[in-house]
C-alpha cells in the first residue's frame, strides 16, 4: 500500500473493498497524488510494483476534488466465474506463470485440493461455507497465489473468526512470538507439534530479512529455492516448505498467514516435523516473517 501527499489507506480495507466489487486479485495496492504532484509519479510508481510482483499489472483511477486517486493490481492469473454454477470458474494465467492448482479453505478451516479438469475448478456442494478459493501458481518469483474467489460470504467472512482460524494475533512482534504461534495454531488443529531447528531458524531469518529488503514476497530469491537455502545450513531433507509473509504492521501477519488457503495447507502438513522462523522489521516501513517447514531433516553427508 502507497500514498503520497494524502491520508494512508488500509491495505486489507482496501482489498476487502476491491473483492466486493468482484476483484480477484490476491493484492492491491494505491496511490493518492495531490493536484499539482510531479509529472511521472504514476509512471515510476507502477514500473516498481511490476517489479516487486512479476507480473502483468491492471489499473484503474478516480479523481476527486483536489486529489487523484490510482489503484492497482497484478494479473498473472484469474478464477473468472461461470454463471451457469455461481461455484465454478475457469481458470487463467498469464505469460510466464505455470503449474496451476487451487486450493480451498471452508468454513470450518479446513483446506482441501481441488482438480482442475478442461481449465476449470469447481468447488464441491458438500463444502462448508463461507468458503476461499485460492489459485496458485509458479513464476519467476515462485509459487504464489495469483487470484481468489470467496463463495456465500464477504471476503473476510473466514478471516474474521479466529475459532475457525486457530490463533490469530494482534502481537506478533518477533520470532519468538511467530514461533509461539505456529506451535498454538499445530495444536489447535489437533497436529503433532514441530521440533524447533537452529539451521532451520537461520534459513528463515536470513529470507525474511532479504524479503523485507526487496520489498517483495518471494520463494525464488537472490538465484535459490527453499531447499537450496536450507542446504546452504548444511541440511537435507525428505521434502521442505516454506511461507513468506510481508505486512505493513506485525498486527497483520498471523492473518495474512491463517487467512491464505495455501499458506495454512502447508503449515497443517501432517508429514513435516522440524520449523525454523524467521522475521525481520525494515525500517519500521514493513514486517516480514518466514517459516521453513522440513520433514526430516539431517546434516549432509561428507
Amino acid at each position: 500500500m502507497l500514498a503520497r501527499g494524502g491520508s494512508r489507506v488500509d491495505a486489507d480495507a482496501l482489498l476487502l473493498l476491491a473483492r466486493a466489487h468482484g476483484l480477484d486479485a490476491p493484492v492491491v495496492s494505491s496511490l493518492a497524488l495531490l493536484d499539482g504532484a510531479a509529472p511521472g509519479e504514476v509512471e515510476r510508481w507502477l514500473r516498481a510494483l511490476a517489479r516487486r510482483w512479476a507480473a502483468p499489472i491492471v489499473c484503474g483511477w478516480a479523481r476527486g476534488s483536489s486529489a487523484t486517486v490510482w489503484l492497482a493490481a497484478p494479473r498473472a492469473g484469474t478464477l473468472e466465474a461461470i454463471a451457469e454454477t455461481g461455484r465454478a470458474w475457469s481458470v487463467w494465467l498469464a505469460p510466464g506463470y505455470g503449474s496451476p492448482r487451487v486450493v480451498v479453505l471452508d468454513g470450518e478451516g479446513q483446506t482441501a485440493s481441488l482438480p482442475i479438469v478442461n481449465g476449470r475448478v469447481e468447488l464441491p456442494t458438500t463444502t462448508p461455507l463461507p468458503a476461499r478459493v485460492q489459485l496458485v501458481a509458479s513464476g519467476p518469483m515462485g509459487p504464489r497465489p495469483v487470484a481468489e474467489r470467496t463463495v456465500a460470504g464477504r471476503h473476510e467472512g473466514v478471516a474474521a473468526d479466529p475459532a475457525r482460524l486457530g490463533p490469530v494475533d494482534e502481537g506478533l512482534e518477533s520470532d519468538g512470538t511467530l514461533r509461539d504461534w505456529v506451535r498454538r495454531f499445530r495444536s489447535a488443529a489437533g497436529l503433532p507439534a514441530l521440533r524447533p531447528n537452529r539451521l532451520l531458524d537461520a534459513a528463515a531469518a536470513a529470507h525474511a530479512r532479504d524479503v523485507c529488503d526487496r520489498g517483495a514476497v518471494a520463494h525464488l530469491a537472490d538465484g535459490s529455492d527453499p531447499v537450496q537455502r536450507v542446504a546452504r545450513q548444511g541440511l537435507t531433507a525428505r521434502s521442505v516448505g516454506e511461507i513468506v509473509a510481508m505486512a505493513e504492521h506485525p498486527t497483520g501477519i498471523a492473518r495474512r498467514i491463517a487467512s491464505s488457503p495455501s499458506h495454512r495447507a502447508a503449515l497443517a502438513e501432517r508429514r513435516f516435523t522440524d520449523v525454523g522462523v524467521g522475521w525481520y522489521r525494515a525500517d519500521g516501513r514493513r514486517s516480514c516473517a518466514v517459516v521453513v517447514l522440513a520433514a526430516w531433516p539431517r546434516p549432509h553427508v561428507r
